[in-house]
């Protein structure tokens, strides 16, 4: 019995239309994607590690884009019938249609496990194997197989940040991942990899703490008292509080490979800061450019601290700008520089720094650039609460 006979096939909505084309839209990108990175993700002989999937490329190109040219002539109608759940395709039909089901709306719309864009690339091998039941340039795949290489083995595998994957660097959403067969979790750091971020992270922390403890020096409790004081022109005040949220933060920070550049994604309980190529060439002690600034920098925008000042948008803001308290905003940028270069040690170390005496090798300068400038500073005044009465006097 022909289950469609005991439903009459209706056109889509206007919503559900536009989903529809925007999930084939969507594969074909993914396929389009896969030619362009045919020598990392297809293998070009036909027949080669078809018996491998998931672990060496098996899809040839030749595959790929006869898939890609099914799919370009697909057209889509409703049925409402439980039995079709999902979509349902006549596959010696002249006609490529695609009947689509309710629980179709119900898939993925980013390429993954069930999701709308691997479901149709599905369906385009279900007509493209029919039409050449034997092979396709001597390449065998069962249309669920293919559906498997792209949904669970081409996606990636690492956060879209809103502009690339942390995974392999690829700024396209629909696409895939030219890092599916170097490893089964390219963003994981090697040993040493691992090894230098956890070193960076506990400098950085013990970096932390000695400001803190040099923090009648360094750090200001309210930054609000010093407001309208003549004398602080472009000296940077660091809360003490600042200091003491980027060690709690840092102490739950985990690492992986990232691409072009470091940031931070906060995920569950954890602070993921995903490492470029270029952490690894900066140097391990604190300095311009520096890991532990580099570290500091990434907790400091997760903090809620812009990377950057954004530029006034108009005069009434530039005015804005010009009667802040005083002239150095703090931008995540500003205080990684506040420590990589108004806090460092300006002297040699040999077993204690020749400008302060300070023994410990990771710490901050109590006689720095910044302590200089802070104790130049009028301090706000003092106005002690009264407990005593006369004739006893504070």
């Amino acid at each position: 019995m022909n289950y469609l006979e005991d439903t009459s096939p209706c056109p889509l909505s206007e919503e559900e239309s536009r989903l529809a084309y925007r999930a084939k839209q969507k594969a074909l990108d993914i396929l389009i994607d896969a030619l362009k990175k045919r020598d990392s993700v297809l293998v070009e002989k036909a027949g080669e590690n078809t018996n491998s999937v998931g672990r060496r490329p098996s899809l040839t190109p030749h595959l790929v884009h006869s898939l890609r040219k099914e799919l370009k002539q697909v057209t889509f109608v409703k049925v409402d019938h439980p039995f079709y759940a999902i979509c349902y395709i006549y596959p010696r039909s002249h006609e490529r249609r695609i009947y689509l089901g309710p629980r179709f709306w119900k898939q993925g719309e980013i390429l993954g496990a069930d999701s709308r864009p691997g479901l149709l690339i599905e369906k385009a091998a279900q007509f493209l194997l029919d039409k050449t039941p034997t092979d396709v340039q001597g390449q065998r795949h069962e249309p669920r197989q293919i559906r498997y290489e792209f949904e669970r083995v081409l996606k990636h595998w690492g956060i879209y940040n809103g502009h690339f994957y942390s995974c392999c660097g690829e700024t396209v959403r629909d696409s895939v991942c030219e890092c599916s067969f170097i490893s089964s979790r390219p963003w994981t750091l090697s040993e040493e990899e691992w090894n230098l971020a956890e070193e960076a992270k506990q400098r950085t922390l013990m970096i932390l703490f000695d400001a803190l403890e040099k923090k009648e020096s360094l750090l200001v409790e309210n930054p609000e008292d010093f407001v309208g004081l003549e004398r602080l022109n472009m000296c940077p005040l660091i809360p003490l509080n600042l200091v003491k949220d980027l060690i709690t933060n840092l102490a739950s920070v985990t690492f992986r490979k990232g691409y072009n550049v470091n940031y931070v994604l906060p995920y569950l309980d954890k602070i993921i800061i995903y490492l470029s190529h270029d952490f690894w060439q900066q140097n391990e002690m604190l300095e311009c450019g520096s890991r532990p600034g580099t570290l500091i920098l990434e907790l400091s925008q997760l903090l809620g601290y812009k990377r950057y000042l954004k530029e006034p948008a108009d005069e009434g803001e530039q005015n804005k700008v010009q009667q802040q308290p005083h002239k150095f905003p703090l931008t995540a940028f500003n205080i990684c520089w506040v420590f990589e270069t108004w806090m460092r040690h300006r002297g040699v170390y040999s077993g204690s720094y020749a400008c302060c005496g300070e023994e410990s090798r990771d710490s901050v300068c109590a006689l720095s650039h910044l302590a200089v400038c802070l104790n130049d500073i009028t301090p706000p005044p003092l106005t002690p609460e009264r407990t005593l009465e006369p004739p006893y006097y504070l």
